[in-house]
């Protein structure tokens, strides 16, 4: 028997509501700081044991419906031979299209540690919890790996359309890369696989349109044709590119906060199932004014698909743990 919430994801109507959290794994929780405080962010993130761990927190502190594998989009670069420091956040390289060639082929055993870890967490996790395995969107690693996003990611942007060619071949070999990446998270047990290219919404349509969509279109039909685990595909800022993505091979569209749940289930609703949205700075509201904005997103989901209760974006480091126990209660509640 599947989880409630890949039972969701396929569609099905599950009452109550599955929840979890984007970074529901890490900062705001004092377990987390506990173990940061005795170990640095790369070793919580490549040593099994402790990225199973830090997984697990939230969901036995709150009993969600999913546990997130602790790691970073980024890895996937790594296992390219990429050389990233973690200082906490990532620190790369200088990256010229020029060196696309350059780049090794994707090598799971550089990572081996993530695809352990969530063998690890599955065989830790009660079989009602789901597994989310994931990894960042191709244009998104292609940003990491050519721009800052200090700036908007402007050097990447500039890239795009100063040498076509060269960064959609790049594109493509990241694609490929990131296609192999989930499908060894699958096989080590991951129920769910969700692709992060938050930073997409800063491209037009036009830009969206000719050189982003068709590889990550190719990308996800690979995941889909190999692969029978549900997908979620998530950006943030999507709503100028919800007519683009409506004929993605996903099962779930990650709705982000900006972008209206209604708007969402009137384009998209009656192919996929939405995951969203509320707004991560919500959970500093008074109780009942906290209480509203959950319902609302609640009657904005469409009755009659599947729908998982998530942010429209990452929890915030600062979060009160008692706001997020009255979410999960007050999701909870409305059976």
């Amino acid at each position: 028997m599947f989880p409630d919430i890949v039972r969701a994801a396929l569609g099905e109507r599950v009452r109550p509501v599955p929840i979890w959290f984007m970074r529901q794994a890490g900062r705001f929780l004092p377990e987390y700081r506990d173990l940061r405080s005795r170990h640095g962010f790369a070793e919580l993130m490549s040593v099994p044991g402790l990225a199973a761990e830090v997984s697990m927190q939230p969901v036995r502190r709150f009993d969600l419906d999913a546990a997130i594998i602790f790691s970073d989009i980024l890895v996937v670069l790594q296992a390219m031979g990429v050389d990233i420091r973690f200082d906490p956040g990532p620190i790369l390289p200088r990256f010229d299209l020029a060196d696309v060639n350059g780049l090794k082929r994707f090598d799971p055993d550089a990572v081996h540690w993530q695809y352990d870890a969530v063998c690890e967490l599955r065989s830790r996790l009660e079989s009602s919890k789901a597994v989310i395995g994931f990894t960042g969107g191709p244009f998104t690693l292609s940003a990491y790996l050519t721009g800052r996003p200090g700036n908007s990611f402007a050097d990447t942007r500039r890239l795009m359309k100063q040498d076509q060619a060269g960064f959609n071949q790049l594109l493509k070999r990241i694609a490929d890369a990131t296609a192999e990446h989930l499908l060894k998270q699958a096989h080590a047990g991951a129920d769910m696989l969700m692709v992060f290219d938050s930073w997409a919404s800063l491209l037009s349509p036009q830009t969206f349109k000719t050189q982003v969509r068709p590889v990550t279109l190719r990308m996800l039909r690979q995941l889909k044709g190999r692969t029978g685990k549900p997908l979620i595909y998530f950006v943030n800022g999507m709503h100028h590119l919800l007519d683009l993505i409506a004929d993605f091979p996903v099962n779930v569209i990650g709705v982000d906060h900006r972008t209206p749940m209604k708007d969402a289930v009137k384009k998209l609703g009656k192919r996929f199932t939405m995951q969203g949205n509320l707004e991560p700075s919500d959970l500093f509201l008074p109780g009942e004014l906290l209480g509203k904005r959950i319902d609302s997103v609640l009657e904005q989901a469409d009755p009659a698909r599947g729908h998982i209760f998530n942010l429209g974006h990452g929890i915030l480091p600062e979060t009160p743990l008692d706001a997020v126990e009255f979410l999960v209660q007050r999701v909870r509640s409305r059976a």
